[in-house]
């Protein structure tokens, strides 16, 4: 009988010492998978199972104060002092879309980047003014994500009409006549054996349909004498030499290294407003595009993001703008890439980040 007991005890004491050696295994505790979970909840649970809790904050589309991710990731093993990081959803940065009806295409683009927003034009037939934005998608007005695309719809004028034929007509009336169907009229001098004051060419030819509000350029005779010379400054040669036969003159091409683009004027002689006679050739220089103007990157950090882009903007840069979390003041540019002082090409993209705030 006391064997027995003996036995028994024996026996229980080899239960507990194999269950409390289980306990302390090499895998450690299981992290709880808290992702989806609000942020106090998570911490509480984490807390609880005696995990030590860091949260950080981020822009994202989840519902602000939801966990988004977590390291180490939930259900593995790590040891009980094992700091668990937390990075949760702030909600995504946005801004209203400004309200930049009846202004110009250049205006309106101005308007949309300087509040964070990548502008896109797109011509459509309107009744609004030509050349002014008469709708935004999204709309005015309307929050929506900084760095998100904002249309602008820009006003072609009403649908296409036919031009009206004006060669041989006297200038007033044929300026009176294109200006009554609704195009604008840009006229110039010409030598030509024609009547003074006589349209002797027109472009587009009559009968073309165009948006109205568009231009049509028309030729008006001079007579046979002296015309002035045009500016040719930033046409392409083709442009420029058309111009000049219709005035009579001959063109003289020579290209230079520039860092203009290429193919566009980029000086003349004789200078623009000289008069000339029949057939005076005119020597214009043509860039072939071989030089590439630099200029310095400014320093971004610290300023406001409005300065910024002002500052990238008047230097011909483009840019990238990161919203990110921050203790530093909202709105302020908080690093950028290239560094301040870097020579690059005009044209270039700055990346910068500007705070959301902590």
């Amino acid at each position: 009988m006391r064997l027995r007991r003996g036995l028994a005890l024996l026996a229980s004491i080899f239960v507990i010492v194999g269950t409390v050696a289980g306990c302390g295994g090499d895998g450690g505790t299981n992290v709880p998978s808290v992702v989806g979970d609000p942020v106090d909840a998570a911490v509480n649970t984490l807390s609880n199972d005696g995990f030590p809790v860091s949260v950080s904050r981020t822009p994202s589309r989840e519902t602000p104060g939801i966990v988004v991710s977590q390291s180490p990731e939930g259900d593995t093993d790590a040891s009980e002092d094992t700091t668990v990081n937390l990075v949760v959803s702030i909600g995504e940065y946005s801004v209203n879309v400004p309200d930049v009806k009846g202004a110009t295409a250049n205006e309106a683009t101005a308007t949309v980047q300087s509040s964070g927003f990548v502008a896109t034009l797109v011509g459509k037939a309107s009744s609004a003014a030509p050349g002014t934005v008469f709708e935004t998608q999204p709309a005015a007005n309307r929050s929506a994500p900084v760095g998100s695309t904002v249309e602008l719809f820009v006003s072609k004028g009403p649908a296409s009409v036919a031009v009206p034929d004006v060669v041989g007509k006297k200038a007033n009336d044929a300026i009176e006549q294109l200006t009554a169907a609704g195009f604008v009229v840009n006229g110039q001098s010409v030598l030509s054996d024609k009547d003074k004051s006589t349209v002797v060419a027109q472009d587009p030819a009559g009968g073309v349909s165009e948006a109205n509000g568009a231009t049509v350029w028309i030729n008006i005779s001079a007579g046979s004498g002296t015309v002035a010379v045009p500016s040719l400054k930033g046409l392409s040669a083709d442009v420029a030499d058309n111009q000049l036969a219709q005035l009579g003159l001959t063109g003289v091409k020579m290209t230079v290294p520039s860092s203009a683009p290429e193919g566009t004027v980029v000086a003349q002689d004789p200078a623009p407003g000289t008069k000339a006679g029949a057939g005076t050739e005119v020597n214009y220089n043509v860039s072939d595009g071989s030089q590439t103007e630099m200029v310095d990157v400014p320093n971004l950090v610290g300023l406001s993001r409005s300065n910024a882009q002002t500052q990238l903007n008047q230097l011909g840069l483009t840019y990238t703008v990161y919203v990110v979390p921050s203790e530093e003041t909202e709105g302020d540019v908080v690093a950028q890439d290239p560094k301040g002082g870097t020579a690059v090409a005009v044209g270039s993209n700055v990346h910068f980040n500007v705070s959301g705030g902590g």
